[in-house]
């Protein structure tokens, strides 16, 4: 290139230069701080969230858990009741020889 076809920039213009493009990060990495701290707020709120829902799903397994016992004792109720239903109304015979059934 020839001296004619060169560009120079004086050491003042790329002080300005320097200064607009730090001014311009700057205010980028101020920025971009602002939107961390959002994202660290949100992060916060969510985890909230979750641990509200981890302490309500930890409430309602101890429920069901409860609930499963009570059920199978019920069960196990129902069941004894109805055997002791059966032999009320369908009584066995004696064993022969027994001192309650009379003779022929």
């Amino acid at each position: 290139m020839s001296e004619e076809n060169k560009l120079t920039i004086s050491p003042q213009v790329q002080l300005v230069e320097i200064s607009a493009q730090k001014a311009f990060l700057e205010q980028r990495v101020l920025m971009l701080s602002q939107l961390l701290h959002d994202k660290a707020d949100e992060v916060l709120a969510l985890q909230h969230d979750v641990n509200e829902r981890n302490e309500g799903n930890a409430e309602l397994a101890r429920r069901i858990e409860e609930l499963t016992i009570r059920l199978q004792a019920a069960e196990s109720d129902a069941a004894e009741f109805e055997r002791q239903m059966y032999l009320a109304l369908n009584p066995q015979p004696a064993p022969a020889g027994d001192a309650t059934q009379p003779e022929i």
